[in-house]
């Protein structure tokens, strides 16, 4: 139950700074929790800036009450990577897509 609060106050933060989607997986997303784990999450925020300066804002600004470890991209970047990165292909393919900007 904690995981899962802490998972919606870095859920909420990541939509009030402008997230198009967020994805989650690891052992979060599988059934292998333990007090080790941690939160792993790809985000797709805006084209505004980079998704490293994406990252350092994210770093920066939001509260996270437990590890996690947030991948940013933006929308060209992250289709980019799908391409060329077999983590991230597998991150998407079996984690889960928490949310969409509509």
């Amino acid at each position: 139950m904690r995981l899962q609060r802490a998972r919606d106050l870095i859920v909420n933060q990541l939509k009030e700074l402008g997230a198009l989607m967020i994805f989650q997986f690891g052992s979060t997303i599988n059934g292998e929790i333990s007090l080790a784990s941690d939160l792993d999450l790809i985000v797709i925020m805006p084209p505004t800036k980079t998704g490293w300066e994406w990252m350092s804002l994210i770093y920066e600004s939001v509260d996270r009450t437990i590890g996690a470890d947030i991948i940013v991209y933006t929308p060209d970047e992250f289709e980019k990577m799908l391409k060329e990165s077999s983590f991230v292909r597998h991150a998407i393919r079996t984690g889960r897509k928490i949310y969409e900007k509509e």
